[in-house]
């Protein structure tokens, strides 16, 4: 399966549950003790394009947020901004459980089950 199909952002493709499941499926290889998505607020995956969690999430938040939030821990910021999960694949972040949607929530449950990661989802608090 070519990542064409799916919905191009800068640094990222966007794509259902369902459509990274059957991609990494069909892309076995790629995904050997390794993982690294973000969750967004909505349920979908944003698999990254050559680059890492910081720059999905400047395009997530760009999308919840037109003002630049400036903070000494981007992560942390970000991921307070888009209700989103950082996920690798040993262990995944947000920053509040509690503020996380059912779809994100429903997303990260299935994608653990699948064994696609081995990781648990941890929240990740300002220093």
């Amino acid at each position: 399966m070519e990542l064409v199909r799916y919905k191009k952002y800068y640094g990222y493709y966007r794509m259902t549950c369902d459509e990274f499941i059957k991609y990494v499926k069909e892309n076995k290889s790629l995904f050997i003790h390794y993982c690294e998505i973000i969750i967004a607020n909505d349920g979908t995956v944003l698999l990254p394009k050559n680059c890492g969690h910081i720059m999905m999430l400047q395009s997530l938040e760009e999308e919840v947020q037109k003002e630049k939030i400036e903070c000494y821990d981007e992560l942390t910021e970000q991921l307070s901004c888009t209700d989103a999960i950082a996920v690798w694949y040993e262990f995944s972040i947000c920053y509040n459980k509690k503020s996380l949607g059912a779809e994100t929530l429903r997303t990260f449950q299935k994608i653990q089950d699948e064994k696609i990661i081995s990781g648990n989802l941890f929240e990740k608090e300002k220093r």
